[in-house]
């Protein structure tokens, strides 16, 4: 994804606009992960894995993570709505 961080940024607001009018969790989990992918670079899709950022892999694995590099969580892409 080819756009300035201004772009991204305003991507990641409008997709979190959305979310706010949905009630469940997975779904809410979905537009999280969704905003993460618009300001890591990758487009928001859950079907394209060979579009993922570098900088989303190094976000999820370091939200895995403890402080000590010990897995300790496991990143949830939720449900599309």
């Amino acid at each position: 994804m080819d756009s300035s961080l201004e772009e991204r940024i305003d991507a990641a607001l409008a997709i979190a606009e959305t979310s706010c009018k949905i009630v469940g969790l997975t779904q809410k989990t979905w537009f999280l992960d969704q905003i993460v992918r618009v300001l890591t670079g990758c487009p928001p899709s859950l079907n394209e894995p060979e579009k993922i950022s570098d900088d989303y892999v190094l976000f999820v694995t370091n939200a895995e993570t403890d402080q000590n590099g010990a897995k300790t969580h496991d990143w949830d892409i939720g449900t599309a709505p």
